[in-house]
Order: C-alpha cells, then sequence, then structure tokens
C-alpha cells in the first residue's frame, strides 16, 4: 500500500513508437512496451537493456523458421547475427523506435502525461540494463519538469527469504496504442526466493515467485524498506520464477553520464559504506561538472 501510494507517478510504461511508420500509417506507429522508473526528479529513468534496445540498433519485422520448422513471425533488435541465422526468412519492415515515456498521474485510465525520452547509456555485456532520460513533453516544453524519484536500495545486501514487491505495467490487454495506453499499473508480491547465474554468470539474478510477465521488463523490484533493489527482468519458462537484475548494476551503465552518476549517488547518499565503495569505483569520472 505504501508503495502505490507513494511511487505509483514515479514507476512508469515505455512505449516504442516508431514515428515514419505513424506518418505512413496513423495509428500503426505502436510497436512494443515495457517498465521503467525513474531515480531522480529532473528525468533520468532505469529500465531493461531489452526494452529499449531496438532504439539503439534499429528493429527487424521478419519471418523465421522455428525448431519445428514452421514459420513464425517475429521482431527483435537488428543485428547481423539475426540477418545471417539460417532459419531468417525475410524482412518486411525495419527502422529506429523513439522511446516514449507515459506516467500516470491519478487513478483514472486517462490520468497520465506523455513525454519524449532518449537513451542514455545502454549496457552491451551481460547486465540488462539501460538509462533513459526525458527531453520534452507533448507540446515542446523541455524544462521545469519535476518527477517522483524512487529511492534506491542496495542489491547486494538482499538475502533469501525476504519479501518482494514488483509494479509495472504487464501487458493485460491486446490491441493498438489506444487500447495500451489504458493499460494501467500490477502490483504483485513474492519472496526473493534465491539466486541465480546460470543465466548470467557474470552479475547473477535474483529470483522470486513474486508475478513477472511481459511488459514488466524494466520496472523496479521494492525491498521490505520500500526501496528499489533491482529491475524485473525475465520469467523461467519451465518453472515461471521471475528473474530480477540487481539494481547495483545500473551504476556501471550510469557512469558514462557523470551528473546522472552525481545524482544517483546523492539519491543513495544515506550509504556511506555505498558512497566510498563508488568514489573508489568511478574515480576516473568527474561528478563535479555542474555545466
Amino acid at each position: 500500500k505504501f508503495i502505490a501510494a507513494n511511487y505509483s507517478d514515479g514507476i512508469v510504461k515505455i512505449i516504442l513508437f516508431d514515428p515514419d511508420i505513424e506518418e505512413k500509417k496513423p495509428g500503426l506507429g505502436y510497436l512494443s512496451r515495457g517498465s521503467g522508473f525513474f531515480v531522480t526528479e529532473d528525468g533520468y529513468i532505469f529500465t531493461n537493456r531489452h526494452v529499449v534496445e531496438s532504439c539503439v540498433t534499429g528493429y527487424v519485422d521478419y519471418d523465421y523458421y522455428d525448431s519445428a520448422g514452421k514459420k513464425k513471425a517475429g521482431f527483435a533488435p537488428y543485428s547481423e547475427e539475426l540477418i545471417k541465422d539460417k532459419n531468417f526468412i525475410k524482412a518486411y519492415r525495419t527502422g529506429y523506435p523513439i522511446p516514449i515515456v507515459q506516467v500516470f498521474t491519478g487513478t483514472n485510465e486517462n490520468d497520465y502525461k506523455l513525454y519524449n525520452a532518449e537513451v542514455v547509456s545502454i549496457g552491451m555485456g551481460a547486465f540488462d540494463g539501460a538509462l533513459l532520460r526525458i527531453t520534452s513533453d507533448e507540446q515542446g516544453n523541455t524544462s521545469g519538469f519535476r518527477f517522483t524519484a524512487v529511492p534506491l536500495g542496495d542489491s547486494d545486501q538482499v538475502t533469501q527469504g525476504e519479501q518482494f514487491c514488483v509494479y509495472g505495467y504487464p501487458a493485460q490487454v491486446k490491441g493498438g496504442a489506444d487500447l495500451m495506453l489504458r493499460d494501467m499499473s500490477t502490483l504483485s508480491r513474492g519472496i526473493m526466493s534465491g539466486f541465480d547465474f546460470v543465466f548470467n554468470n557474470d552479475y547473477g539474478y535474483m529470483k522470486t515467485d513474486a508475478e513477472i510477465h511481459p511488459g514488466n521488463s524494466g520496472g523496479p523490484v521494492f525491498n521490505e524498506e520500500n526501496k528499489a533493489i533491482g529491475i524485473a527482468t525475465s520469467k523461467g519458462v519451465a518453472t515461471g520464477i521471475g528473474l530480477v537484475g540487481g539494481v547495483n548494476g545500473m551504476y556501471y551503465i550510469a557512469a558514462s553520464d557523470a551528473k546522472a552518476l552525481e545524482k544517483l549517488r546523492a539519491n543513495r547518499g544515506e550509504l556511506t559504506p555505498f558512497k566510498d565503495f563508488w568514489t573508489q569505483q568511478l574515480g576516473n569520472f568527474d561528478v563535479s561538472n555542474k555545466d
């Protein structure tokens, strides 16, 4: 109840939108969506890499043969490996979507505002993370924004058995952009079921039995102190167990942006050991530049 009452407008829906398609076929510019959350009051957002990767690499709408030899439709970020795969049949369209951020301001389906965003940095290795920044609202205003920043916890201190809360925008309905915009947030609870280093042996995942569905990706996972300690990333097909990326890994993603890093450190300022650690690890980054 506390999380929903205090941070609902800090947890957002991230919509991938292709303006070129929209110009040619009005109403068809919407491609996909995920979740995210504000980590600074001026508009920096954490999400998953796989939610916004196609904004950087481009996307491919294509047909392919599955393992049973049946023809299937696919939609994925562009890569040479995808195009050259022996099961790849044909590409129907390609493009570069832009991320649109939907921020709900009330409990009614129409209580929201839309903002343009840009991908600031994106994980290119094993960690599935990305950092976005709000650039303007629908009217083109580029300043004066003040968002609800979700408080950040320390994912290195998470222990098996503690309570988790997953908050985001799972895709509860199918349809076009108009229907998707009315799809509201969902909160689910569970426990920290354990750790997993099979799917990602570099960073690992936290497992949870809290419900995670398509669309939840990129949304925050809260601990018992109502702080975001992870990012909802995936769900096991065989077990249904959710996989959560630790939020501490996001500081490596944000390290390329000195302003963002400084603000994120301030968000976690009450944790002295954390500040000392990141001062040592990221000492080469000048976070004093206010320009």
